[in-house]
């Protein structure tokens, strides 16, 4: 259950009154949100920065979600096909029981909050997006782009992980086209030149990669 503390300047019976009548509809709110909400739009919202800590802990604590659970978030994207047929398609590698979490950010990506072990490395995460990227293509013939956000040690970093791995598609998409799959981690290089002017990274990044 959430608790929280409601604080008003004053006294008499008319604050107490308007502590009751706010501590009301504060919880009505909430559990109106709750029942709105599933699992997969509570990590949506909590991706997209519309949640607070205290409202996602305690909707992890609703759904029974061990925070401290290591994860990574994908986000997987195709711009020619929607994101409910990718979501639909994806569902089925990896399916709720599993404890990963897929939920569909907008019109055109989804994201995939997966369960790690603490054991896993960039090749696994390259595999795993792989195995992605060959369950669209073999379903759709359309390859996907897929960034992958570092590892985080529990969940409360999801948008963390969300950011990074939207950055990776971002930046890598402008320095290799013809790739498809965006590790954050290995994108080192690219990230900086990402932060100064086009043409002067542009230029850097030419003479680098012919070394």
């Amino acid at each position: 259950s959430l608790i929280y503390y409601l604080v008003l300047e004053g006294e008499g019976e008319d604050i107490n009154n308007y502590c009751y009548l706010i501590a009301s509809l504060f919880e009505t709110n909430l559990k109106s949100l709750y029942q709105k909400m599933d699992k997969p739009e509570m990590v949506r919202r909590e991706a997209l920065g519309q949640l607070t800590e205290m409202e996602f802990r305690s909707m992890c604590k609703e759904y029974n979600i061990d925070i401290v659970t290591p994860i990574c978030v994908f986000v997987i994207k195709a711009n020619a096909m929607q994101a409910e047929d990718m979501y639909n398609i994806l569902l089925k590698a990896f399916p709720k029981i599993q404890g990963d979490i897929l939920s569909i950010i907008d019109n055109s990506a989804v994201m995939l909050v997966k369960n790690i072990s603490e054991e896993i490395d960039g090749d696994d995460l390259l595999q795993l997006a792989a195995a992605i990227e060959d369950t669209i293509l073999n379903e759709t013939s359309i390859k996907p782009c897929i960034g992958v956000g570092t590892c985080k040690n529990n969940i409360l970093y999801i948008r963390e992980s969300y950011l990074e791995a939207s950055q990776a598609i971002q930046v890598g998409s402008i320095y290799d086209a013809n790739e498809k799959i965006y590790l954050y981690d290995a994108l080192i290089l690219e990230r900086f030149l990402y932060t100064v002017p086009m043409e002067t990274c542009k230029e850097f990044y030419e003479d680098v990669a012919t070394d």
